[in-house]
């Protein structure tokens, strides 16, 4: 949950006069298996993937999900307090939205989230593609589950995808620092110009939110420009996600519906119960409170970083893995933050981002 408590302080100290956060230029927004789009126990992409495992039990998961599913409010009401009910989007009122949703937009008496969230030069997601049993690769990777690449990455230590560096730049610093530059990485090609320091919707980007998990926030200065970098480093495993969108979806055997075959009443049964459950989740991807704060996480560039454990002894607990819960028990995730400060010094050192701190 560091990501999401790291946009509501953000939103709490960001001055839309000065575009500055406590006198700091923002610099560089990082979050690692963050619930951007909050959690849900039906099928969505806000699902949290342990529920959706249930539903693979044999003979017995389709009404093992349900039940999970239907616990899954109260229950994180009950043992995370307002914490859970947040996350859940269960804490809306008559004439106020849930937190999440707010986080999302500008409020200039509750706070000026989605302005701090623009104000940053970059912004980087980590997601864990498989594994992540508390926040979903499509949540914490800002994607629509058609977005999901396809990874090869059957024995996966570490990150195995990763977008250039203009995914995360808004249009107007992805341009190049001269008309002759000949570097590949400074070139941006059939953007449109626009002003400098314009923070405006990049319409060339599709993007979607959702992560989960928890983590303490580190501020710190960067050496030259007074900058400021928000990084979402957790302390104890929260909330994490499996691979790819919760679960396959199931679809009736072809020639068992409608056919008038000679298909055993039972096979009938299980082939109506997968249509139902296939229908049940499409009208979940079609309409939901995730498709709303995704979308206006969508308007801003991000960079997606792919992360998978599947090669390591523990590929179930790459929600822990990739923050390095406890170094003892989860080293093999070191790979992921030694990636982190390569890049981190990689985006430091980009013209790009040195001339959009001018």
């Amino acid at each position: 949950m560091g990501g999401l408590i790291g946009r509501y302080a953000l939103g709490k100290l960001f001055d839309p006069e000065t575009e500055l956060l406590c006198g700091l230029r923002p610099t560089h927004f990082v979050t690692f298996a963050t619930p951007h789009l909050g959690c849900d126990g039906d099928r969505s992409p806000a699902q949290v993937p342990f529920i959706s495992w249930t539903g693979d039990i044999p003979l017995a998961g389709w009404g093992i999900e349900k039940a999970v599913a239907a616990a899954a409010k109260p229950f994180s009401s009950l043992f995370m307090g307002s914490s859970g009910t947040q996350f859940f989007l269960q804490d809306g009122t008559e004439g106020r939205a849930p937190l999440l949703e707010r986080l999302t937009q500008d409020d200039p008496e509750d706070g000026y989230y989605i302005s701090a969230l623009r104000s940053f030069v970059t912004r980087t997601c980590y997601a864990n593609s498989s594994g992540d049993w508390l926040v979903g690769w499509a949540n914490s990777s800002l994607r629509k589950p058609e977005e999901l690449p396809r990874l090869n990455s059957s024995n996966g230590r570490g990150v195995v995808s990763e977008e250039p560096l203009d995914a995360a730049l808004h249009p107007s610093d992805c341009l190049p620092l001269s008309p002759t530059s000949a570097n590949p990485k400074t070139e941006f090609n059939g953007r449109p110009p626009s002003a400098r320091n314009s923070r405006g919707t990049a319409d060339w980007m599709v993007a979607d939110p959702m992560e989960g998990r928890s983590f303490s926030t580190s501020l710190a200065r960067t050496s030259s420009v007074g900058s400021l970098v928000m990084v979402d480093a957790d302390e104890g495993g929260s909330h994490g996600g499996d691979g790819g969108f919760p679960v396959p979806v199931r679809a009736a055997p072809e020639g068992r519906l409608g056919d008038g075959g000679g298909a055993p009443p039972a096979q009938e049964d299980v082939a109506l119960e997968s249509s139902e459950r296939t229908m049940q989740m499409l009208g979940r991807l079609q309409a939901g409170p995730w498709r709303t704060l995704s979308s206006k996480l969508a308007e801003l560039p991000w960079r997606r970083i792919d992360v998978c454990f599947k090669g390591t002894k523990m590929p179930f607990f790459a929600h822990n893995l990739i923050q390095v819960t406890r170094k003892w028990l989860n080293w093999e995730g070191e790979a992921v933050a030694q990636h982190f400060a390569a890049l981190f010094s990689q985006m430091e050192a980009d013209p790009r981002v040195q001339r959009a701190l001018r």
